[in-house]
């Protein structure tokens, strides 16, 4: 393909790589949180936990010829380079006729995927690939790319902005396959295990390819609402925006993901294919700049997969000739993808800790059906002021809600005679974690994410000296 053709593309699909086009009404800058107004002038309400983390990365491709034939490993990144493996397949080996590579399409285009939560985010995936999930507990592909530990419960959207280069595709048939081994691939059959084989070359092998450019924009967080995935959709644009020089700045974006109630939001981009060095992230800002350069750079040496179904992948036994050997590594891909998933899904979760109050009474608590009780019958949601863990960690301890009268509740390490467990928090502070501050006004006890010894209107709350380290969202 000419670079003349994939230029004359540029403008629109970078238009669309920051954008979503939709009503933006939802989601005013210039609105306040719409909750209901507190009355007693002696209250205090902690900010919440409406920050947001962007990471921003690109890849540069390996080109069309360097992919087909890589291995490939499916409980990875989906459609990120980090997910490919060492070659397999060696088509320059291939007979004549073997191979075929020729120029795409021109156009651009995206893809979504989304979930209410990580099972159902890969569960969606999967199915866009056409991958078998009738299963009513199967071990699910691509968990590499659940950013983080402990987020099963998060809502999660991923959209793939693409311009395609070339494609090209081998002959799968066995002959054509032994033949054509790589030399590392041929030399680890008779030195390496089954388990070391799919540590090196991965689960499957690349015998399709779909290559150009392409911008990876995962966003996560924990939803607080009804509508779930609207709600997530609608931080998810919101996000997007602010990495245009014309997008909101960070104070109003945390208004917006309090009115969203979308909490902990996270937003990985990751740009693939091209010079990486013409991506440039102002991280004071948060302004992603030199799209216009990156696509302009974009060649087929440079390219990178940019699209993924099941056909495109062949198991990486397939390649494998000796029967025992083809088996005991069948066996090992299948006992790999379920030991990924079993680890995922089996690690702690992680619960909000809400904070509710009406200014006189204070609650927090991480139980989602209590706080939605605690809203109908009087006490309000005021946000989220952190995560914890839902059972015991390395180096965690149980914080307890200790009821000391009708109406006055305080959190401690220590159970009280009246009590319930919020969840697992740290014993020390660690690398970002939330430093959660207890404050009192001499009868009633709030708790802050704020820094300082004094709060509230008058200064009347003041800081107990008492700290807990949780999570962030």
């Amino acid at each position: 393909m000419q670079m003349s053709h994939i230029k004359y593309i540029l403008p629109v699909l970078a238009s669309a790589l920051l954008s979503v086009a939709c009503d933006n009404s939802r989601y005013d800058h210039g609105d306040e949180p719409d909750y209901p107004p507190v009355l007693p002038k002696n209250y205090y309400i902690s900010p919440s936990c409406t920050d947001a983390m962007i990471q921003v990365s690109a890849t540069s491709g390996k080109g069309i010829k360097s992919v087909l034939g890589s291995g490939y490993d499916v409980t990875g990144s989906f459609l990120s380079p980090s997910s490919m493996r060492q070659p397999v397949i060696d088509i320059d080996k291939m007979s004549d006729g073997a191979v075929s590579i020729f120029a795409g399409t021109a156009s651009g285009s995206g893809e979504y995927y989304a979930g209410e939560n990580a099972r159902e985010f890969l569960r969606d995936i999967m199915s866009s690939m056409g991958m078998d999930v009738s299963s009513s507990n199967p071990s699910y592909g691509f968990v590499g790319t659940l950013t983080e530990s402990g987020h099963m419960n998060d809502t999660y959207i991923m959209r793939v902005v693409w311009g395609q280069t070339s494609v090209g595709h081998f002959n799968t048939l066995k002959h054509r396959l032994y033949e054509a081994l790589s030399d590392g691939f041929r030399t680890d059959l008779k030195e390496l295990s089954p388990n070391e084989l799919v540590d090196k070359y991965g689960t499957h092998i690349i015998s399709r390819a779909k290559m150009g450019f392409a911008v990876r924009q995962l966003y996560h967080a924990y939803v607080h609402k009804e509508d779930v995935m609207s709600s997530a959709y609608d931080g998810f644009k919101a996000t997007l925006e602010k990495l245009s020089k014309d997008g909101y700045p960070w104070q109003s974006l945390s208004r917006i993901y309090l009115n969203l109630r979308n909490f902990g939001a996270t937003l990985s981009m990751e740009f693939c294919g091209g010079d990486p060095l013409a991506v440039r992230y102002d991280t004071v800002n948060g302004y992603v700049t030199g799209l216009d350069e990156w696509q302009a750079s974009v060649s087929n040496e440079n390219s990178a997969m940019i699209l993924l179904d099941k056909d495109d992948l062949i198991p990486l036994h397939a390649a494998i000739e000796d029967e025992t050997l083809r088996s005991a590594v069948s066996s090992v891909i299948a006992g790999h993808i379920k030991n990924v998933w079993d680890v995922c899904s089996s690690k702690a979760s992680v619960r909000m800790l809400f904070q509710h109050t009406d200014g006189i009474r204070y609650r927090y608590v991480s139980d989602d059906r209590l706080s939605e009780n605690l809203t109908n019958g009087g006490m309000p949601f005021h946000g989220v002021l952190g995560a914890v863990y839902n059972r015991e960690q390395p180096a965690t301890a149980v914080l307890y809600s200790n009821r000391l009268s009708e109406d006055v509740y305080r959190l401690s390490l220590d159970r009280g005679e009246d009590w319930s467990i919020i969840g697992y928090v740290f014993q020390k502070p660690v690398d970002d974690c939330i430093v959660l501050q207890e404050i009192s006004d001499g009868s009633r006890y709030a708790y802050t994410i704020e820094e300082g010894d004094r709060f509230g209107i008058n200064g009347e709350w003041h800081s107990t000296g008492v700290e807990f380290y949780l999570l962030r969202p």
